[in-house]
């Protein structure tokens, strides 16, 4: 082929010396921003990116509440009530609006109160 040039067993069309950047086995980075931007649009759609980056992220999102409902579960075990009322509860309130912290407050104060049922339990 006259217009290809061969390099590693690849046949391909001819660069300008620099204008590609070879790192690792067939990852190649373009010198100009337009064509680097170019191959990045293009793995995004071959490996669709964009679907599994937003699965993820939902699976964080409904996966943060057991979590947080854990902690606060372990902390009232270990009797760490009064850092909810001392530290977090006043900043909270501070940030959200009335009706937001006292959903919060409740929701807290019934894992606590569930944690000292079951420790009298016991």
């Amino acid at each position: 082929m006259s217009d290809g040039n061969v390099s590693e067993g690849r046949v391909g069309p001819a660069t300008p010396r620099g204008a590609t950047r070879s790192f690792g086995a067939g990852l190649q980075l373009a010198a100009r921003p337009r064509e680097l931007g170019r191959a990045l649009l293009d793995g995004f759609k071959e490996h669709d990116l964009l679907t599994y980056a937003s699965a993820i992220s939902f699976q964080i999102l409904t996966a943060i509440i057991p979590f947080v409902l854990f902690v606060l579960a372990l902390a009232g075990l270990l009797h760490l009530d009064t850092v909810w009322r001392d530290h977090l509860a006043p900043q909270i309130k501070a940030q959200v609006s009335p009706a937001v912290f006292r959903v919060l407050s409740q929701a807290v104060n019934n894992v606590f109160a569930g944690t000292q049922v079951l420790l009298q339990r016991f």
